[in-house]
């Protein structure tokens, strides 16, 4: 086979990047047209000719209220050349509307308007959601009093996209004024599920900006893009920039890369029909089972694997009604979606000889080992590890290396148990809802060994999330009811060649349901 040069690489590279689709992108928050000039909206336009943009994300919108008598957004469109629009109402204010916008020259194939709640701080907000034949780009502007709500906004944004777009075949980019930085805990949740695209340079205030609060990103379970250019934009032809708005616009140029092969799966936990629900007769446990069986089935994963704890009292005499509900449920699944299940604590509570053969009699395995796209996907009962039955402990250890052994040449490797090995850190102090100190040390060289990359756990009814020694350890929160912090939902990972990707999302509640959460 001849050689080739690294010059040759990087012709072919060139060459690649030239033949691809490609995409020119600006974000710019206009501040309703007014910041230091009565109405700056023909020069944003100039702006938008002179940098050639194929679709613009705006933020600070005015729609026909007291403030402004007229649709901005509509206006700025036929200035840029009679181009194509869509406007996300967040705020009704001054017998109007206040949102962000996205316009295009491009056809818009379809669109849709996501409210965020304001989660106590100044505002809710919104992201516009526009597809083109290309590439699917939202605009959004989170809020800017507090961190908590502008995390909670990320948040939210997180679960929508990663429950509607994961594993998409085309580009899923986002942009706006999103008021984090880079060191605020909005931009650490944005950045699990997204690329940054733009340079961290600094975009507000103009004309001496001091912070980078807008920003370009792009989904990372979706197809992926590349960068051929990003910058904050301080000089632009014959636009004055710094006068326009407060903020500076950014702009990223895109070439689309090529399909990124993934797959979904769902994990699921402490569905735990009639968790203090009894007098109720499961009827919270039985809806929120409901729902998160309709969000499975509409998100058609290739798998879904139930970590534990499926009953509250399977011994008592409301198992029979709690069981009868929770098959009612699994029966409703799609066939084509895979279902394993595992026990939990209070599926053989305690742990013990007569409890564990009524459990296997009542599910017929506690365990299992699956191979799916290549990936092995391997269940244990976390049980007699946590309760310190060491006779079936070392059994099911011995079944588990060889199992992971027998799955080496597998592409990925997840476990999936009830109790979590750690939630936070490895040094953690040892409670209910994690291992003793030595039996982490134990599984943990055994996943190291064997190249083992998540771990999925249950048990704890609120989700964590860490990384220890190149492991992913997700706990995900419940099914059905929450505790502390928590809040009804489900983890879904998407698998490609080279990466895991997982978010835990919440279980969309209609009005009227509410959050059951106990303390």
């Amino acid at each position: 086979m001849n050689k080739v040069s690294k010059a040759s690489l990087l012709l072919i590279t060139v060459l690649l990047v030239s033949c691809a689709q490609k995409v020119k992108i600006l974000t710019y928050n206009v501040g309703v047209f007014s910041k230091y000039m009565e109405d700056s909206k023909e020069g944003v336009a100039k702006l938008i000719r002179e940098l050639d943009v194929d679709i613009v994300s705006l933020n600070e919108l005015d729609s026909c209220n007291t403030r402004h008598d007229s649709y901005q957004l509509e206006e700025l469109a036929d200035e840029a050349g009679d181009w194509n629009y869509r406007f996300a109402k967040a705020l009704e204010i001054g017998g109007g509307a206040y949102g962000n916008g996205v316009i295009t020259p491009e056809d818009i194939i379809d669109s849709k308007t996501v409210l965020l709640d304001s989660h106590g701080g100044a505002e809710k907000r919104s992201i516009q959601i526009v597809e083109t034949k290309d590439y699917v780009f939202a605009s959004t502007h989170l809020d800017y009093v507090k961190d908590r709500p502008n995390y909670l906004q990320a948040r939210d944004l997180n679960d929508y996209f990663v429950r509607y777009y994961s594993g998409y075949p085309k580009p899923v980019i986002l942009a706006g004024d999103f008021n984090f930085t880079t060191e605020n805990p909005g931009f650490t949740e944005i950045s699990r599920l997204w690329h940054r695209i733009s340079p961290d340079s600094p975009t507000y205030p103009s004309p001496n900006p001091e912070k980078c609060i807008d920003f370009i990103f792009y989904l990372k379970t979706a197809r992926p893009v590349k960068i051929i250019d990003s910058k904050v934009v301080k000089i632009a032809g014959s636009a004055d920039v710094k006068t326009l708005s407060d903020h500076l616009p950014v702009y990223a140029e895109l070439a689309i890369g090529k399909e990124r092969p993934s797959f979904n799966f769902v994990h699921w936990t402490d569905t735990q029909i009639g968790f203090f629900d009894y007098d109720t007769r499961c009827m919270h446990s039985d809806t929120l089972m409901n729902l998160a069986v309709q969000e499975l089935n509409r998100i058609k994963p290739e798998l879904v694997v139930i970590t534990g704890d499926l009953l509250d009292a399977p011994g008592w005499d409301v198992g029979p009604l709690q069981d009868s509900i929770y098959r009612a449920n699994i029966a409703k699944i799609d066939p084509a979606i895979k279902v394993f299940e595992l026990p939990g604590n209070h599926d053989m509570n305690p742990y013990n000889e007569k409890n564990h053969a009524d459990y296997l009699a009542l599910r017929g395995y506690e365990r299992f080992s699956e191979r799916i796209r290549n990936c092995a996907f391997i269940g244990i009962n976390s049980n007699p590890i946590k309760d310190g039955y060491e006779a079936a402990e070392q059994e099911q250890f011995e079944w588990l290396e060889q199992h992971l052994a027998d799955a080496f040449s597998c592409d990925h490797r997840f476990i999936f148990l009830h109790c979590p090995i750690i939630r936070e850190r490895i040094d953690e102090p040892e409670d209910y809802f994690n291992f003793p100190i030595p039996k982490r040390e134990k599984y943990i060289s055994l996943f190291k060994k064997y190249g083992v990359e998540a771990v999925f756990a249950g048990h704890t009814h609120m989700d964590y999330y860490t990384v220890y020694d190149g492991i992913q350890f997700i706990a995900a929160g419940p099914v059905g009811n929450a505790l502390s912090r928590g809040y009804p939902g489900f983890g879904i990972v998407n698998v490609s060649k080279d990466e895991v990707i997982s978010e835990y999302v919440a279980t969309p509640l209609p009005e009227g349901i509410g959050k059951w959460t106990y303390y």
